[in-house]
């Protein structure tokens, strides 16, 4: 029959099917009578209401205010205002997506498998006593990016393996062996690091840096210390501590130098000896078991040290004195191979028995008349200096020849003036005159003047009959210093002197090396031709 307009009695009629399902279009809408079902984009639901599509489905959206005013548990919607998908579950809508899930039971009942409880932040366990167990499956893990354990236990955990993490303890026990920085252990961890934790170790092994803050007690019977350098800042190490206010010690106490196959050294407080030694040992570990064994006491060797007294078997030293300790024994002083022995400074004797050896630049009996037996009595020109001389026109007696404080003055002016010094009269150790005959030149009979003189100067001397007599002037540079050294040429080397008999030794020494080795000499710089041109 065909029918243009269908009624709402007639659709009604149509639409209650007896075991005939009704699909509309391919796919677009199916109803499944038999099971009550409903499909959208497929014919045949599975469920109660089957979507099968590749968009979504879209909810009733809201605020907050626009919520049913009588909801029933398991409604859901859009909730515009918080922005969020949330469903009606216990009396109260909660979040399905958006910020997460969050107070998805606000009630006692236990939700999320009928054990387990999530009110607010808190996940609880509905059963008393009852463990919550997070299991991954397989080879996964659990993962969380931050812990705050407040009790219980941590069994079986690897803390930090993988990345550095801070840690505070009170209480930290070990059964077996912590190895820290090693792989599949404890991996970059900080114990106590905020505040001061307590543990107990079976064995700590570390490959890093250990800090102590406080105190460190070892109470082993044995410590090693393996590393390549130990410093130590407390300026003091004691030694035997429980010693300390009990009874008097009675072993040795000192410190112990293993040598290997060589006998062990030792420096230690010998109790018995109630001194310090230095000694070699044999046999002996540094325990209190017993006294040190002394081999033989060892050599010590040292830049300076400072004692109240210094014994031998034979000399003591004590404060600025040097004493012989055995009596009426004589106190030697004996330097080895070529050595001498060698008094700087002042040296003072009641008696003093030299029998070889050398006695070099000490005056003997400066303040006192003293007496002495020579075999050889040598003075060395390196403390005596010989200055001179003058030469002054003299006609008197040679009985009364003496030496005027005018030629001593004039030359100690003319010595401080060459080497820029400043003698005085009172440097002078000794002085001495003598005569020197002269020929004066424009004279008759010159060989009877030369007799006379000869005569004066020689006792019972008689006649000369020289072969020859020469007259001659002598050249004085105009500003009374020698002259020496290369003239303008440099192929030409003049010494001109003033005075030549008494410096004729060192300059003639000079002048030699100044020629043969071409190097100028710093004592004749004042002395240049070049001063004059």
């Amino acid at each position: 029959m065909a029918i243009g307009r269908i009624s709402g009695q007639m659709l009604k009629a149509n639409l209650e099917r007896s075991g005939t399902d009704l699909a509309f279009e391919t796919n677009l809408l199916a109803l499944d009578v038999t099971n009550s079902r409903v499909g959208i984009g497929t014919a045949s639901p599975a469920v109660k209401l089957h979507i099968s599509a590749t968009d979504s489905l879209r909810l009733p959206s809201g605020t907050t205010a626009q919520r049913p005013g009588s909801p029933a548990n398991g409604d859901i919607r859009y909730n515009s205002t918080l922005s969020r998908i949330e469903g009606y579950t216990g009396g109260a809508y909660a979040s399905l997506a958006g910020d997460g899930i969050d107070n998805m039971v606000e009630d006692t009942t236990p939700q999320l498998g009928g054990n387990l409880d999530i009110n607010g932040f808190d996940i609880v366990s509905a059963r008393s006593n009852e463990n919550i167990s997070i299991t991954p499956n397989g080879t996964g893990e659990v993962v969380l990016s931050k812990v705050n354990i407040g009790g219980g236990e941590m069994d079986g955990t690897i803390i930090g393996a993988n990345s550095a993490a801070a840690g505070t303890f009170t209480n930290l026990t070990a059964n077996g062996t912590i190895d820290i920085d090693s792989s599949g252990n404890m991996d970059g961890i900080i114990i106590g690091a905020n505040t001061a934790a307590a543990g107990t170790f079976t064995t700590v092994t570390t490959s890093g840096n250990v800090v102590v803050g406080g105190n460190f007690t070892v109470n082993g019977t044995t410590t090693t210390v393996d590393s390549a350098t130990l410093t130590v800042e407390d300026p003091l190490i004691q030694l035997a501590k429980n010693n300390s206010g009990g009874a008097a010690n009675a072993f040795d106490q000192g410190l112990f130098f293993n040598r290997g196959s060589l006998a062990n050294v030792s420096f230690l407080w010998d109790e018995s000896a109630d001194e310090f030694v230095f000694a070699t040992t044999s046999g002996e570990d540094g325990t209190t078991a017993g006294n040190v064994t002394i081999d033989s006491y060892a050599d010590i060797q040292a830049k300076d040290a400072t004692f109240n007294k210094v014994s031998t078997q034979g000399v003591a030293i004590e404060d600025n004195k040097v004493v012989s300790s055995r009596s009426n024994d004589n106190l030697v002083l004996d330097a080895a191979g070529t050595g001498v022995v060698e008094a700087i400074g002042t040296f003072k004797s009641d008696t003093v028995d030299i029998n070889g050896g050398a006695i070099d630049n000490a005056t003997v009996g400066a303040t006192t008349a003293s007496s002495g037996k020579f075999t050889t009595l040598e003075t060395s020109s390196e403390w005596v200096v010989y200055i001179g001389t003058t030469d002054t026109l003299y006609n008197k007696s040679k009985d009364r020849l003496r030496v005027k404080r005018g030629e001593v003055s004039y030359l100690i002016k003319s010595v401080n003036k060459v080497f820029k010094s400043n003698l005085k009269i009172d440097d002078v150790v000794s002085s001495w005159v003598g005569l020197r005959p002269l020929i004066k030149e424009n004279k008759t009979d010159n060989l009877k003047r030369i007799n006379k003189h000869f005569k004066n100067m020689v006792k019972d001397a008689s006649d000369l009959s020289p072969s020859e007599v020469l007259i001659g002037w002598r050249p004085i540079p105009k500003d009374d210093l020698p002259i020496i050294g290369r003239f303008k040429n440099k192929s030409v080397y003049i010494a001109v002197m003033h005075s030549g008999i008494s410096l004729a030794a060192i300059v003639g020494n000079l002048v030699t090396q100044e020629i043969v080795d071409e190097v100028d000499s710093l004592l004749l710089k004042d002395f240049r031709p070049s001063r004059f041109f």
